[in-house]
């Protein structure tokens, strides 16, 4: 097992040498092609999952959990490497939270949750199995797979949950569960790579799969799920929600007492679920998601899944896109005002389609995920509602960032666990990363910016891709070489740091 800090300097230098030669060689519509094949070559089968989960009581869960994995690492495995987020939750040290925010993230106070295993199994039979990481993070099975093969891997174990404001807890009204689920490690090259969980960011390094599961809670709820949802009859206060989702990379549900829902559809046939407490509230997102969702399709094609549903979650602290499910603070909902609801509601769907559907790695490339989508935003404000508009926002929002004098001195596309406060990477990453796009898409104009984007996402939709298939995108659907402009901004926008800067036109 390789981190993924252990393998940043590496991963830079292969990826800036491939980089210089590309430029270096005359056909490079060859080497693109060449590359997609052996990406194709590469392709995992995706994971099945199957699942039942039986809420015993507000802070505990019983989990069976079926995965049909098929080995396509193309070597021959001594056993396969899960990750288990939620088990971040075992001791009060490993918190996923700044210091100075534990206090409000875990407002009753820290008590110990996590998994607990009473059975595991390959095939039905039990197998040998351990756990790895400081924090038990990481659990490694045992099981004899040649390159092709397919095992089921069998999981039976109590999740204990905690109060808190994170991405994984419940409060008095509702339940948040991503994470929850062991998630077979990416293979590259010769190794399984996994992150650790970060309180700056997304969390997941994982390939799409498809769900099923049956999840039986309290009647009083609502679910909130990607895919299909069919709730069962009420029975003996409980219900059973039938849960279905297709090429998911990052499965989340949450319930909530409280949900209202409001239904739109886009021109392409999307369904936009928003479920919130507030009938006003709710118009109010359902307008920006219909927005949203038909601008991002006329430029990029139909979004990865034909059903996604906007959520509020009351006490997260902060809002996440997963695989066909957005969860927006309470906060954002009822307080925010427009313009914050209408940016999260676009930012959120724009991650569906970049750092979901078409996956990065979000420790080691967070940018794909923060700034593309950051940057979509203005551009949606743009096509509503004009230039100078979308130059007020972006100058607003992104003009601050490159005057700013931080430490480190990182680059837009500086890895995740480089940065030790959510303001530093929301400045460096996702607003100077906004202002680079702006630069780049000025250079190549608008067409070919945005035909870039549609290519990046048709070609690594449900894979996971890097800066080097974003530049080949742009080469090949503008029939020349961008890498120099794309790299060239993503690497000297800080050069605006310190420089007096007005405005940008």
């Amino acid at each position: 097992m390789k981190t993924r800090r252990q393998a940043q300097f590496q991963k830079r230098l292969v990826r800036i040498l491939a980089l210089v030669l590309a430029l270096l060689l005359v056909g490079g519509a060859i080497v693109s092609g060449m590359m997609a094949v052996l990406a194709e070559a590469a392709e995992p089968s995706p994971a099945q999952y199957r699942v039942s989960a039986l809420q015993l009581d507000s802070a505990t869960w019983q989990i069976h959990c079926e995965i049909t994995y098929t080995n396509a690492t193309g070597n021959a495995l001594t056993g396969v490497l899960f990750s288990l987020y939620a088990n971040q939750l075992r001791r009060e040290s490993a918190l996923v939270a700044e210091a100075d925010e534990l206090a409000d993230m875990y407002p009753a106070g820290y008590a110990p949750g996590g998994v607990e295993f009473s059975r595991i199994t390959v095939n039905g039979e039990a197998a040998d199995w351990g756990m790895q990481g400081e924090q038990e993070e990481f659990l490694r099975v045992g099981c004899a797979l040649q390159p092709g093969e397919t095992a089921v891997f069998g999981f039976d174990y109590a999740l204990l949950m905690i109060q808190s404001r994170g991405y994984i807890g419940y409060s008095e009204d509702d339940v948040r569960l991503t994470g929850f689920l062991p998630a077979p490690a990416v293979w590259e090259g010769d190794a399984f790579y996994v992150n650790a969980a970060s309180a700056i960011d997304r969390y997941a390094y994982q390939e799409a799969a498809d769900y099923v599961l049956d999840v039986t809670a309290e009647d009083w709820y609502d679910l909130a799920a990607p895919g299909d949802v069919t709730p069962g009859a009420a029975q003996n206060g409980y219900r059973t929600w039938r849960v279905e989702a297709q090429g998911v990379r990052e499965f989340a549900l949450t319930l909530s007492g409280k949900y209202r829902t409001e239904c739109v559809t886009s021109e392409m046939g999307t369904q936009i679920f928003v479920k919130g407490s507030d009938r006003a509230d709710l118009r109010q997102a359902a307008q920006a998601a219909q927005s949203a969702i038909d601008q991002l399709e006329a430029w990029l094609g139909r979004a990865p899944y034909d059903r996604i549903t906007i959520a509020q979650a009351d006490l997260a602290s902060a809002g996440r896109s997963f695989g066909g499910l957005i969860w927006i603070p309470a906060d954002r909902f009822a307080r925010g005002g427009r313009d914050a609801l209408e940016h999260d509601v676009t930012y959120f769907l724009a991650q569906q389609f970049f750092g979901q559907a078409a996956g990065n790695d979000p420790v080691q490339a967070p940018w794909l995920s923060a700034a593309v989508p950051e940057f979509l935003y203005y551009l949606c404000i743009e096509a509503r509602q004009g230039r100078d508009a979308m130059l007020n926002q972006l100058n607003a929002d992104c003009l601050p960032s490159l005057l700013a004098t931080l430490p480190g001195g990182y680059e837009v596309d500086a890895s995740l666990t480089a940065f030790s406060s959510r303001a530093d990477y929301e400045t460096i990453v996702i607003h100077r990363g906004a202002a680079a796009l702006y630069q780049i898409r000025e250079g190549m104009g608008e067409d070919a910016f945005i035909a870039g984007l549609a290519n990046f996402y048709r070609k690594w939709n449900g894979k996971i891709a890097g800066l080097k298939q974003f530049v080949e995108a742009f080469n090949e659907a503008g029939g020349r070489e961008y890498d120099l402009l794309i790299v060239d901004w993503l690497y000297t926008i800080d050069d605006y740091q310190g420089v007096l800067i007005d405005w940008f036109e």
